[in-house]
């Protein structure tokens, strides 16, 4: 299975679009918020299924805050982060993956990218498709690919 994991994205898709003709299909994609109203263009766009959670942007969402995806054995807790006060730390959300029984948290909000593994739980922000903020300030995604149970991620940049 191949996910790409995107977030922050405030209305520009244009990124999703140079992810798509570069890696060419995904069986998955998750958006970790600040979608700002582009569902329908981001489903058309990818051609899979997307799971979509709420930004501190995305004024008016229907999404949920938090939501579970299970996936070739693992289980993952998405959020965008702000309800779990990622600007300072990360135990919030640790806990809460290791209290929904999660092996994977996976968050945006800050718009810096990371893969870090914490007590048993990987924790990825793919940063921001569209106003990154890490020293590069390159433009970053995650692609999860998982087989036989096992998921490796890798951060990727435009």
């Amino acid at each position: 299975m191949k996910i790409l994991v995107i977030s922050d994205s405030h209305g520009q898709l244009d990124g999703v679009l140079k992810i798509m003709e570069k890696h060419k299909s995904f069986d998955f994609v998750i958006h970790l918020g600040d979608i700002i109203r582009q569902e329908r263009q981001l489903k058309s766009i990818c051609g899979c299924p997307v799971k979509i959670v709420q930004g501190n942007c995305d004024f008016g969402s229907e999404y949920p805050l938090t939501d579970l995806f299970e996936f070739d054995g693992n289980k993952a807790l998405l959020t965008h982060g702000h309800y779990y006060g990622v600007d300072w730390g990360i135990d919030r959300l640790c806990y809460a993956a290791e209290g929904n029984n999660c092996n994977f948290a996976m968050f945006g909000h800050t718009h810096v990218p990371e893969v870090v593994e914490t007590n048993g739980i990987t924790i990825l922000n793919p940063g921001s498709i569209s106003r990154p903020r890490q020293m590069n300030r390159r433009k970053s995604y995650i692609i999860i690919e998982t087989a036989d149970g096992k998921a490796e991620a890798e951060i990727y940049y435009l």
